[in-house]
């Protein structure tokens, strides 16, 4: 017994591919991909879908920041320490 078109359930939160190919490539712009980030994490109109990987991308995104911060403190650190001990 077939289905019928009745008995499929249409989930308004499924992304198609070529939805997430978008919205992958949107996110992956300079300055704008952040903004659409926020867009689609605090947006009542995107599926959930999209607005749960939004917020795991910012996520992504502020400790990858935060790493990139520490490891430019650390190295500035050594680095100056490196040119005090050569001046004494």
């Amino acid at each position: 017994m077939e289905p019928t078109a009745q008995q499929f359930h249409f989930d308004k939160n499924r992304m198609s591919t070529s939805d997430w190919m978008i919205s992958i490539f949107i996110a992956s712009l300079p300055l704008v991909g952040i903004i659409m980030l926020f867009v689609w994490t605090f947006s009542n109109n995107v599926p959930e879908t999209k607005a749960n990987w939004a917020k795991a991308m910012l996520l992504w995104t502020l400790i990858l920041i935060v790493l990139g911060i520490v490891m430019m403190t650390v190295m500035e650190a050594t680095s100056l320490g490196a040119r005090l001990k050569s001046l004494v």
